[in-house]
């Protein structure tokens, strides 16, 4: 299947494409854990990021289908 993941915030260093979109291929059946270990995040971040398929947020288990646009974001902090 292909998905269509953008990276945001300090993501975005881990592609090559400076929108930080990028077109990835994966076997299915795959979950956003899935892809999360497709992708070159650090492991360490993989139980902290925030996943969005289609514009609405879904957890790690969740099984992607082909053409799922699929966002990706760091956790954030503040103060």
């Amino acid at each position: 299947m292909e998905l269509e993941v953008r990276l945001f915030g300090s993501f975005r260093q881990y592609v090559s494409k400076p929108a930080g979109l990028e077109h990835i291929h994966l076997p299915a059946p795959a979950t956003a854990r899935d892809l999360l270990e497709a992708l070159p995040i650090p492991p360490k971040y993989h139980s902290l990021v925030i996943v969005f398929r289609n514009g609405k947020r879904v957890s790690l288990s969740t099984e992607m289908e082909d053409g799922d646009r699929i966002g990706i974001m760091p956790p954030m902090g503040g103060g």
